[in-house]
């Protein structure tokens, strides 16, 4: 399993194998659908290392099933147009947390 070799990500998904948080699926887009080929969500490298992930308008926001806080965390793979240096290097999986079961994280919008 490709996770094992991601020691990053081992507290969250052992948060997510015990049922601590939830965990959500977001490719599709409003205006695209399931299609990935047409994706706007956009992933920047910044000067950190992070990632910046940006939704440019509506129609590329991530249409996913309801987030809204409800108690329990929540994060969500979020897949985005990956941009390094203005060079798109492609379609990644974001791990984001969505909210802290009762406030949205920082950015994050649930309409």
């Amino acid at each position: 399993m490709f996770a094992r070799t991601k020691p990053e990500i081992q507290p969250t998904l052992k948060k997510v194998l015990d049922f601590d948080i939830s965990g959500q699926f977001c490719r599709t887009e409003v205006g695209h659908g399931l299609d990935v080929f047409h994706l706007e969500t956009t992933a920047t490298l910044l000067p950190d290392r992070g990632f910046k992930i940006n939704t440019p308008h509506g129609r590329a926001a991530k249409y996913m099933p309801p987030t809204a806080p409800v108690g329990v965390p929540c994060v969500a793979i979020v897949f985005a147009r990956t941009l390094i240096r203005g060079e798109d290097c492609g379609i990644k999986p974001f791990l984001v947390e969505l909210h802290n079961g009762k406030d949205m994280s920082p950015g994050v919008v649930c309409k």
